[in-house]
């Protein structure tokens, strides 16, 4: 994927490390001041497909948009490709976001740090770590992100909480996961929530 500058219009392999908002321009535009470059409104910047030798937009700007069909065993493209089916198969790039996970990984990084002064391995939690701890945790950071999102103050911030609030809630899956002997629930194939289950009974009556 190559991408255009919003502001200065070059092409480039690859936004600026220093995101404005939410918006990337190039390496050189990103180190200049916000104000000046965005006096008015922002304009997110355009990722650009390469076809027939030129640079065209994507389907990201209106301008062009290319269909898929999927008839539940292969997945046709307008360009002539075509894929297994997307039926059946999870989402991981849909489910999360790049920027939410940076972000997480930058927490966890930080933590890094022992008392001792020694780095810990990133894994080092995989090891075990009981429930009891990560409850008693994911508590406190709860607590922190309630205070925030009342319009208090916490100890270390809203961004903080959130993180230290998905780090316990994956800490204490992985314990359960690992006593099941990672038997995974199957969301998707009987194993509902009692919601979904219920919207599913109802979908099906109103179909009758």
């Amino acid at each position: 994927m190559i991408y255009q500058c919003p502001i200065c219009k070059s092409q480039v392999f690859k936004p600026g490390k220093k995101p404005l908002r939410d918006h990337y321009p190039c390496e050189k535009c990103s180190t200049a001041d916000e104000d000046t470059i965005y006096p008015g409104e922002l304009v997110m910047m355009e990722p650009l497909l390469i076809k027939g030798g030129t640079m065209s937009p994507s389907p990201m700007d209106g301008t062009e948009k290319l269909t898929t069909t999927d008839d539940g065993v292969l997945r046709s493209f307008d360009t002539g490709a075509t894929r297994d089916t997307a039926e059946g198969k999870l989402d991981p790039e849909g489910f999360t976001h790049p920027l939410v996970m940076e972000q997480f990984y930058k927490y966890m990084s930080m933590n890094r740090l022992q008392s001792d002064g020694k780095l810990r391995d990133s894994d080092n939690w995989q090891k075990g770590i009981p429930r009891e701890a990560y409850m008693k945790s994911l508590k406190r950071h709860c607590d922190d992100a309630w205070l925030e999102h009342r319009g208090f103050n916490s100890d270390n911030g809203l961004i903080a909480a959130l993180c230290g609030i998905m780090f316990n809630a994956m800490g204490y899956m992985h314990e359960e996961l690992k006593e099941s002997e990672w038997n995974l629930r199957e969301f998707d194939n009987g194993e509902p929530t009692a919601e979904i289950l219920e919207r599913q009974e109802r979908l099906a009556n109103e179909k009758a």
